[in-house]
């Protein structure tokens, strides 16, 4: 067997050295690409959990002045009913005729 001399072979060593070189370029290069990508992901998750969160108390408030006007609603038909009651227990006190005739005519329209 031949033994190599050093000096002949500087082509082999230029060329781990450069492929050496090259591996560690492309490494650090898929690291950024990676890392952007990862700091891009975190700033889409921040952007949609926030915007969840407004969707969520918009839906609350949305859902709140729905029940604040049912409840002005119901208050509202509540008095009439109730003024609509005195009337009866009025006209039954003062007329019973009439109170029989329209309490027969309420009774019949349900």
């Amino acid at each position: 067997m031949k033994v190599i001399n050093k000096s002949e072979n500087w082509w082999l060593r230029f060329t781990i050295v450069v492929i050496s070189l090259l591996s560690m370029s492309i490494i650090s290069v898929s690291y950024r690409n990676t890392s952007s990508q990862i700091n891009k992901l975190k700033k889409e998750v921040l952007t949609v959990t926030s915007q969840r969160q407004i969707n969520d108390s918009l839906t609350i408030d949305s859902l709140n002045r729905a029940v604040d006007s049912l409840q002005t609603e119901i208050f509202t038909l509540q008095t009439i009913n109730g003024r609509n009651e005195m009337g009866l227990y009025y006209l039954k006190e003062r007329n019973p005729t009439d109170y029989f005739i329209i309490k027969n005519y309420i009774d019949n329209l349900e």
